[in-house]
């Protein structure tokens, strides 16, 4: 995996965002309150992120949740995999530090 460092990882989502989610761009301020809500923890297992932008919003999860059965996050995960015929991309987040 590649590793950068000092990156607006907010600014990079949302480019990302605009090029792959055409409808409910709104939800992608859901993601940017999860990102900062997880960057004020001090639990280094909140800094693992999945992230989903697909054509009908984006979903921002951590990574420990999707792994949890029955979780809103699992079940979210197991649906876009298995139930929909969209193009959905994901991405790891891992948050090692905060500015703003």
């Amino acid at each position: 995996m590649q590793k950068f460092e000092n990156i607006d990882v907010i600014a990079a989502l949302e480019a990302i965002m605009h090029q792959n989610t055409a409808y409910y761009q709104s939800d992608f301020a859901y993601d940017i309150k999860m990102l900062q809500e997880v960057a004020r923890s001090d639990q280094p297992e909140d800094k693992l992120l999945l992230w989903l932008p697909r054509p009908s919003g984006t979903f921002c999860f951590r990574e420990r949740d999707v792994l949890l059965k029955d979780t809103q996050a699992y079940n979210t995960w197991k649906f876009c995999g298995e139930q929909t015929h969209d193009r959905i991309l994901a991405y790891a987040v891992e948050l090692t530090g905060a500015a703003r």
